[in-house]
C-alpha cells in the first residue's frame, strides 16, 4: 500500500498552519530525518518514542514518517509507516494495523485541528470533514481489530491453561 496523502485547501495564514503542524510534530515525537535520501520528519514507535531516554530496540526507530508543503493556501502532506528497511505502508488497511493505529489517530487529530480552523458551514470545512471521516473510520476499524485480537488471545490462553490443568489431572 502506498503513502497516505492528503490535500487540503485551507486558505489560512501560513504561520497559523505552521503552528498547527509544529504542534503535531512535537506531540508525535517527530524529528528531522530522511527516507530514501529525502528529508522528512520521522518518529519512533512505542518505548522508543517521546518521553523515553535511550533506545529500547533499534528496529523500532524511525518507523513513522511525515512530509508536508503549504503553498498558496493549500496543504499537501504525506504520512507513512516503514515496513522493513525500504518498504512503506499507508495508514489504512489491515496489514500491520497494530503499528499503524497510533499514528493514524495522530494524523486524524491533525486533520481535525486544521478543519476546526475553517469557517463553520463553509464548503472548505465540509470537504475537509468528509476527508477526515474516512481516516477516522479506518482508525476505528483498526481499534476493533485490536479488540478482537485481544479476545482471541485471551481465549487461546484459557484453552492452554485448561489443557495444562487437564494434563496435571486437576481438571477433567
Amino acid at each position: 500500500m502506498s503513502r497516505y496523502m492528503m490535500d487540503m485547501e485551507l486558505r489560512l495564514p501560513e504561520d497559523e498552519v505552521q503552528e498547527i503542524i509544529h504542534s503535531f510534530l512535537e506531540s508525535g515525537g517527530f524529528y528531522p530525518g530522511q527516507w530514501q535520501g529525502k528529508p522528512c520528519y520521522v518518529s519512533d514507535y512505542g518505548l522508543n518514542g517521546p518521553g523515553y531516554s535511550g533506545s529500547i530496540n533499534k528496529n523500532l526507530e524511525q518507523i513513522y514518517f511525515f512530509d508536508y508543503t503549504y503553498l498558496e493556501g493549500r496543504l499537501h502532506f504525506e504520512a507513512w509507516v516503514r515496513d522493513g528497511k525500504k518498504n512503506e505502508n499507508g495508514l489504512t488497511g489491515a496489514y500491520n494495523f497494530a503499528m499503524k493505529q497510533p499514528y493514524t489517530a495522530l494524523v486524524s487529530r491533525l486533520q481535525k485541528n486544521l478543519t476546526e480552523r475553517l469557517p463553520s458551514g463553509s464548503e472548505l470545512r465540509l470537504k475537509a470533514e468528509a476527508q477526515n471521516e474516512l481516516l477516522q473510520k479506518s482508525g476505528d476499524k483498526m481499534n476493533t481489530g485490536k479488540q478482537i485480537l485481544g479476545v482471541v488471545g485471551f481465549i487461546m490462553l484459557f484453552i492452554a491453561l485448561m489443557n495444562v490443568l487437564r494434563h496435571l489431572g486437576i481438571f477433567y
